[in-house]
């Protein structure tokens, strides 16, 4: 089992570099992108901190179903842009693909995963990055979207579940979020060996 942050422009890649130094943290997932024109500011900090210990990068990219899910591909592709700017920036070129499927109104009063607009935009991002990259991402939820996707019918490959508690998330689940209080950053399980999640790297 492996151990690693997942990060943002809210933490500062100084602190983030120092807590996963110590921790001997291998993995870490930053946010590259948002919507569709964003690229998260702190993504290329975060890496350059730490890529003289880091071995497995996990980029990803907050959907914003409520505004693009008509037209997802716009998503898909800053998602992909972003990734190249990273790789040109920090001469990092590989990284495992993960897609963050939340509630999207930043005011959690409905599930994405009762919208059908919404789960059909993220079957139709799956695909398109699966197409256009040869692999497909994790899919980033929490418990209950994770259960409706599945409830509906939606395929997830791959799925990173937040669930904290102590207890872990539904089977099929490859990642685990179990604290949302590692140093005030959310911290997670990868259920399995290293070597298991570089197999998902994409080339940029």
């Amino acid at each position: 089992m492996i151990n690693f942050y997942d990060v943002s422009v809210y933490q500062k890649p100084e602190t983030v570099a120092n807590l996963a130094r110590t921790n001997g943290d291998k993995v870490l997932a930053v946010k590259a992108s948002e919507g569709a024109t964003l690229h998260d500011r702190n993504a290329i900090p975060h890496i350059n901190a730490t890529k003289d210990f880091i071995e497995c990068y996990i980029l990803y990219h907050f959907m914003r179903c409520d505004r693009n899910a008509s037209n997802i591909a716009v998503e898909v592709n800053n998602f992909i842009s972003a990734c190249n700017e990273i790789k040109t920036a920090t001469g990092v070129n590989s990284f495992v693909l993960a897609l963050d499927f939340e509630r999207s109104d930043n005011v959690h009063k409905y599930s994405d995963y009762a919208n059908k607009a919404h789960r059909d935009a993220l079957t139709r991002a799956i695909a398109m990055i699966e197409n256009k990259c040869g692999v497909a991402p994790y899919v980033y939820a929490c418990e209950s979207e994770y259960k409706g996707l599945l409830r509906y019918g939606v395929l997830i490959p791959w799925a990173w579940v937040a669930r904290y508690g102590g207890t872990k998330p539904p089977a099929r689940c490859g990642i685990w979020q179990y604290t949302n209080t590692g140093g005030k950053i959310d911290r997670n399980h990868y259920l399995s060996e290293l070597e298991n999640l570089k197999r998902k790297e994409v080339k940029f």
